[in-house]
């Protein structure tokens, strides 16, 4: 029996949306979900990420995030395959991607030499160094919106409140912050100007906690934690981790400078970096 097209609000397995056949559910947000869906033209599995609010900012936030990451072609970034406005609800189609966030990977502690941490957020710094070139920030960079792949590699995902450098009109409503508590910078915090060293803080964050296994700042609410990055130094890991080469606490610690200017000069230049503190980890441990 043909499968039935989808009604809105009821997408089941079986059931299509246009050409795709959902399979299963793979996880839900504020707006919408993702599904995992089967394209018969290409005889691929992908997923399908829905937008099912009329509100326009969260629309428009979802069409910049298929025009965005949809021009990023990176190994390290997720693909974007299409994008329809023309169907309810609105979708975008990206590959399907099997492993895990990397929230997982650092909620339940598991095990990982230091080189492969360095390699994980080599490939990170690599995929924003390329999407800052290509005149993109990320805004919302978090272990949640790393994928770990099962063969060791990552994808950064969700470019739902990226912003285009071109200078194009911003979808935030006038007064509010947007982005993941605990790993935005200062300046994001206060609604100043963000550039790619915003995302540089973010990237220290998450490496941060990759490392320690938990993050640099912290607080008993929202305005306690906002006041600790706004104005705390955070604690060097090697007072309590003596085995960090210091290089790579330098770096760290350089990304989340507070001021723009003092962080690194870009992704590049922190890929970089990384890649030689990892060359030296692997010396020292052949």
């Amino acid at each position: 029996m043909a499968s039935e097209m989808v009604r809105p609000g009821a997408l089941d397995r079986g059931q299509r949306l246009d050409r795709f056949e959902i399979r299963r559910r793979l996880g839900s947000g504020g707006s919408g979900h993702v599904y995992l869906a089967w394209d018969p033209l290409m005889g691929r599995e992908v997923a399908l990420k829905t937008c099912d609010t009329d509100d326009p900012p969260v629309r428009e936030r979802f069409a910049r995030e298929a025009r965005l990451a949809g021009g990023l072609d990176h190994p390290n970034i997720v693909r974007i395959f299409d994008f329809r406005d023309d169907e309810t609800p609105w979708f975008l189609v990206q590959e399907f991607l099997d492993g895990e966030d990397l929230s997982q990977c650092v909620a339940r502690r598991s095990p990982m030499p230091l080189e492969g941490k360095l390699r994980l957020l080599e490939e990170t710094a690599a995929a924003l160094a390329f999407a800052h070139e290509h005149g993109v920030v990320h805004r919302d960079i978090k272990p949640a919106n790393i994928r770990v792949l099962s063969d060791g590699r990552i994808k950064i995902l969700d470019f739902g409140i990226a912003r285009s450098l071109d200078g194009g009109p911003s979808t935030t409503r006038p007064g509010t912050t947007i982005g993941s508590l605990g790993y935005m910078p200062p300046e994001q915090i206060e609604g100043g100007p963000v550039d790619p060293r915003s995302d540089l803080f973010a990237m220290g964050v998450v490496a941060y906690e990759l490392i320690a296994g938990h993050r640099p700042f912290d607080g008993g609410s929202i305005g306690e934690l906002f006041l600790r990055i706004v104005h705390d130094d955070p604690e060097p890991l090697t007072s309590f981790l003596p085995s960090v080469p210091d290089a790579l606490d330098a770096l760290v610690l350089q990304c989340l400078a507070k001021e723009p200017a003092q962080r690194p000069a870009s992704a590049g230049d922190v890929r970089d970096r990384l890649e030689s503190i990892r060359k030296t980890v692997d010396l020292i441990h052949s």
